[in-house]
């Protein structure tokens, strides 16, 4: 099994899948950019990582807070000395986030009959969250050419 596989039991979709099967399956699949990945699947995986991003950006805002009273560089904005040193692992975690993002809208795409390299509609800036609402409401197309076979 290469990382671009899906774990053995995981390559068919769940249609109907509850919060927590679909963050497991996000997760365990966040290299995979092949095979299809169901609707419910997606809102409730897609939930999950902007949960996550609140969380990272709720953690910035109070290491940032104290950082810019103690280097009493009010003018100077968030990215001047410690606030920037603190909060780099949390941004970082927060871009590495976008991965299985990715990977989840390719294979929402695939479940929709259409190629994964539309999932990248995610990344432009401003209109990003209204594509990614699109490929969510896309319905699932059976027997497409994106099925894999156990």
């Amino acid at each position: 099994m290469s990382a671009f596989q899906a774990p053995p039991g995981m390559q068919s979709p769940i249609y109907g899948a509850d919060f927590s099967v679909a963050l497991v399956r996000l997760f365990r699949k966040a290299l995979v950019f092949v095979g299809r990945s169901s609707r419910s699947e997606y809102w409730w995986g897609l939930l999950g990582l902007v949960l996550a991003n609140i969380a990272i950006s709720i953690l910035q805002s109070i290491i940032l807070g104290p950082a810019e009273l103690l280097s009493g560089a009010f003018n100077t904005g968030v990215f001047s000395g410690f606030g920037n040193l603190a909060t780099m692992p949390l941004s970082l975690l927060s871009l590495a986030l976008m991965v299985p993002q990715l990977a989840l809208s390719f294979r929402r795409m695939h479940d929709a009959n259409y190629s994964g390299w539309f999932g990248l509609l995610i990344l432009i800036p401003g209109l990003g969250w209204i594509a990614s609402i699109v490929i969510g409401f896309l319905p699932t197309v059976q027997n497409t050419r994106y099925e894999t076979t156990v």
